[in-house]
């Protein structure tokens, strides 16, 4: 079994290898949208949203601790630090999963009604509210 393993994985062309090299995995929220096509209009907030770009698939549950130095929370993925902001007060406090499963759906919902990347709206929507906060308190 084992050295029929090793004669199929001698008997790849270097074409095979040559494909799998171009075809690497993207990145993909919840498996479903490319975060690739995601585009960050405005400049003064592209330092604040994070894309973690390290893992074929980005999940809003990193456990990372991202209170310990200043300005680390900018490091934290823009869809975890939604999940969190949820979970703070209502009957969804402490429940992470249940919130990301909330944000999933919602996410779907967005993309069924739009046909856009939820995750494009969701930047959008934040570069849209930091414009309308800074009108109001200049």
């Amino acid at each position: 079994t084992f050295k029929a393993q090793l004669k199929m994985l001698t008997k790849i062309s270097l074409t095979e290898i040559k494909n799998l090299e171009t075809n690497k995995l993207k990145m993909k929220v919840f498996n479903r949208w490319e975060l690739e096509k995601v585009k960050i209009n405005d400049i003064s907030i592209s330092n604040y949203i994070y894309f973690n770009k390290k893992y074929g698939e980005l999940v809003p549950h990193s456990s990372g601790n991202y209170d310990k130095k200043p300005f680390k929370k900018t490091y934290c993925p823009i869809l975890e630090r939604l999940v969190c902001s949820l979970m703070l007060k209502s009957r969804n406090s402490g429940k992470k999963i249940k919130t990301i499963a909330i944000v999933k759906h919602a996410f779907y919902l967005l993309h069924k009604t739009t046909g856009k990347n939820p995750i494009q709206l969701l930047v959008d929507a934040i570069s849209n509210w930091l414009n309308i906060l800074f009108q109001c308190t200049s």
